[in-house]
């Protein structure tokens, strides 16, 4: 199973945004190791304060739910690692020292690798650690701790061509967990999205809109989850109250290392990929 904290997802929504100019594959993501620059911090000598649950939770779930980097203009690597720099240090460090401070005995080490992780993110704009085997098994141990101390609800998620499967009619708002399961043949990604309080269109008649009159109808929640075709993953979002939808964004006929062969295929909710829900 292959988790994200926020690798899986930052990779996968960066591949989605540049599928038209011909995302790549395996070469241009490659696994490689850490280059011992940002070495994991050693454990403090001085007597650790009394773990605080709560604290630890709170503050895992605000760097679970934060927005992914958006990637969607830039057109060469060298802008998406200014991008994904930018968004490391700004977004993501504020956030990871709360939780390392706050980490239980039972995670800290792996919450210290994301922490170096993210510090490499923020240095180098290099993403390829948030790819790398102890990364990923990092964020599955992290995650599974979650799920059975912090008491988030889980919400499994599997996708076909071209549906969605598990998601309830009716969510309780809070912190929740989607656990997503590409079971289909082609590529394909959960995203979800709150509608304006008042707005009562459709999700598919929203998505029609142009962009310069969606951001005032809708907003993304949580940072998305992409998978390849047998993959698995993960999102963690906060729900409020509200009417919300989700859609898969990916171009019909992409697939994990190339764009569609027609530059204007439709894309995945246009052929009913989406789903309507409520939170309350």
């Amino acid at each position: 199973m292959q988790r994200q904290w926020l690798g899986r997802t930052l990779v996968g929504l960066t591949c989605v945004a540049l599928l038209a100019a011909g995302c790549g594959g395996d070469d241009d993501t490659a696994d490689v190791p850490n280059s011992g620059n940002t070495p994991t911090t050693p454990p403090s000598t001085e007597a650790a304060a009394p773990a605080d649950p709560a604290a630890y939770c709170t503050a895992e779930a605000a760097i679970e739910a934060a927005p992914a980097p958006d990637t969607s203009a830039a057109v060469s690597d060298e802008e998406v690692a200014t991008v994904l720099k930018t968004w490391a240090t700004d977004t993501m460090q504020p956030l990871v020292a709360p939780v390392v401070e706050a980490a239980p005995d039972e995670v800290s080490a792996d919450i210290g690798v994301l922490a170096d992780a993210v510090q490499q993110l923020s240095t180098t704009g290099d993403a390829s650690a948030l790819q790398s085997p102890e990364f990923l098994t990092a964020t599955d141990n992290v995650h599974v701790y979650d799920l059975a101390n912090c008491g988030w609800p889980s919400v499994e998620v599997t996708a076909t061509e071209y549906q969605f499967g598990g998601i309830p009619a009716d969510t309780p708002a809070g912190v929740t967990s989607f656990e997503f399961a590409n079971q289909g043949a082609e590529p394909h990604e959960l995203r979800i999205f709150r509608k304006a309080d008042g707005v009562t269109t459709g999700a598919s008649e929203l998505l029609a809109l142009p962009e310069d009159q969606q951001a005032s109808q809708f907003e993304m929640v949580g940072s998305g989850e992409y998978a390849a075709p047998a993959d698995d993953g993960y999102f963690v979002a906060d729900l409020a109250a509200g009417d919300y939808f989700a859609a898969c964004f990916v171009p019909v006929g992409a697939t994990e290392d190339a764009a569609p062969p027609d530059p204007n295929a439709p894309h995945h909710y246009d052929e009913g990929m989406v789903t309507e829900f409520t939170v309350s």
